[in-house]
């Protein structure tokens, strides 16, 4: 896949309805009036994401009697998916003269699944102590009574 198809296929991926669009067609060929009915949107405005997606190689139409039917283009697909593949296998390997790091095996990190906004627990604001800190205790431990 050269270049600027594969630009092509990036910029018609770059749209959830156009995503949506494809994940529908998935699932076998449909009618435009099929399409649009699923969508809170015109039909000529799902017309104009169809036709970016036929530029685009992705879909394909064919006319039975008075409806138009599209179908999904998995080709292009594997070219892009192919192109991710190497770029994700490039970043994984150490750079020439770059010792790789070693595993450790068994400890993994846990995913993070909260999104740190910058509040704190609580959604107060940061109390200060009110009276000081005792002179025996370093002023590094501080920071815990807050």
């Amino acid at each position: 896949m050269d270049d600027a198809a594969r630009n092509r296929v990036f910029r018609a991926l770059g749209d959830p309805t156009r995503r949506e669009i494809l994940t529908l067609l998935a699932g076998g060929r449909r009618p435009v009036v099929e399409i649009a009915a699923r969508f809170p949107m015109s039909r000529p405005a799902i017309s104009k994401h169809l036709r970016l997606l036929r530029e685009a190689g992705l879909v394909d139409e064919k006319a039975v009697g008075r409806k138009r039917l599209y179908g999904l283009l998995r080709e292009p697909l594997g070219g892009a998916e192919e192109w991710l593949r190497g770029i994700g296998g490039a970043a994984s390997e150490p750079s020439p003269g770059e010792a790789p790091e070693p595993a450790e095996p068994g400890r993994r990190e846990p995913p993070r699944t909260e999104r740190r906004t910058g509040r704190r627990r609580g959604g107060g604001r940061r109390q200060t102590p009110s009276a000081p800190a005792a002179a025996a205790e370093p002023a590094e431990e501080d920071w815990r009574s807050w």
